[in-house]
């Protein structure tokens, strides 16, 4: 593989994660549920997935 080549993957993988984390985060969210994820502290914590939308997706 090239160096474009890669480049291309990898963007591609990038989008496609964006993507399904984004339809993860949505589909808790219309159930209210929250998603347990590692803080800045490295501390493990429940976080409503409605908060997590707005940070990332809905700035």
């Amino acid at each position: 593989m090239s160096d474009k080549e890669i480049e291309l993957y990898l963007k591609t993988l990038d989008e496609g994660l964006k993507a399904a984390k984004r339809q993860m985060l949505e589909e808790k969210n219309l159930y209210n549920e929250s998603v347990t994820i590692r803080d800045e502290n490295n501390q493990i914590v429940n976080i409503p997935a409605k908060d997590l939308l707005a940070k990332h997706f809905y700035n």
